[in-house]
């Protein structure tokens, strides 16, 4: 059973040749592969704490959910074919009062992008129940694959870069390689989402020093350092987030964590983003 569910897993993060599911909508998803979420808030939630498993605590949140998806009050079972749209509400009734470390869908969600993510940095996957302090997955014998990322070169001059979440839900993981040439500079990251459309997005944002040579790259300034939102807005809306000075020694590569939070694919299946870089302290 275990074996399987690595499986599944894997083709659900995609790497080594797998495309990954990241961006798949729930309509589509395999609903076996879409269980990597499930087992994420079995060991968030009471499941692995402290050095410990405990099964019982860990599928408390389970059954809070399907209390919530059976009670009728958000959807009715036996009729409902909206797979996408209700999730937020169940969801949001099942973490309230909860166990878990967060008490929203949408907070439980940009922690799963991040645990995701983390797959690919040192420390970022739990060596035994719930330790080290801020890991994401257990997963000791390091078995699940690495997560396919972008990647922008950014050496000082302004550019952008587009790409788009097409699946309500949705994560995209981007990596900012800082050049030594911009080292010093100040570096300015606009995000932003076509003007009108439904899709709405969260943005975190972590800074790391990747060795090279095959390492995974460091969490800055230790494992435990959680990444920053993209929360501060310009005159545009945008989304924006300033270093006043790039310092490549500490830090060489900036982790995007990208994640779709509205149920607005139906209006919306392309969820277009942009982000820019320039070498200003903010605009």
């Amino acid at each position: 059973m275990a074996r399987t569910r690595t499986v599944k897993a894997i083709q659900y993060v995609g790497g080594k040749g797998f495309p990954g599911e990241l961006n798949v909508s729930y309509k589509d998803l395999n609903p076996y592969h879409g269980a990597m979420y499930w087992r994420f808030l079995y060991e968030q939630c009471g499941g692995m704490r402290d050095g410990i498993e405990d099964p019982a605590a860990g599928m408390q949140v389970i059954n809070r959910a399907l209390t919530a998806l059976y009670a009728g009050n958000v959807v009715d079972v036996n009729a409902s074919t909206d797979l996408v749209g209700a999730i937020p509400e169940i969801m949001g009734t099942a973490l309230q009062g909860s166990s878990c470390p967060f008490q929203t869908y949408e907070q439980s969600l940009t922690s799963f992008a991040r645990a995701i993510y983390a797959l690919r940095l040192d420390g970022g996957r739990c060596a035994e129940p719930g330790g080290p302090a801020g890991c994401g997955f257990y997963d000791p014998s390091g078995l699940y694959n690495e997560p396919p990322f972008s990647t922008i070169a950014y050496t000082g001059a302004e550019q952008e870069y587009a790409d788009a979440i097409k699946s309500s839900f949705g994560v995209d993981l981007v990596d900012v390689a800082l050049d030594p040439a911009a080292n010093g500079q100040p570096l300015t990251i606009e995000f932003y989402g076509a003007p009108a459309a439904g899709a709405v997005f969260h943005v975190q944002l972590w800074k790391l020093m990747d060795p090279g040579g095959g390492a995974r790259p460091q969490r800055i300034p230790s494992h435990v350092a959680a990444p920053e939102v993209l929360a501060a807005t310009n005159a545009d809306g945008h989304l924006i987030y300033t270093i006043p000075a790039v310092d490549t020694a500490a830090y060489n590569r900036l982790g995007l964590i990208i994640t779709r939070m509205d149920a607005n694919e139906g209006s919306d299946p392309i969820g277009e983003y942009t982000i820019v870089l320039h070498a200003e302290a903010g605009r």
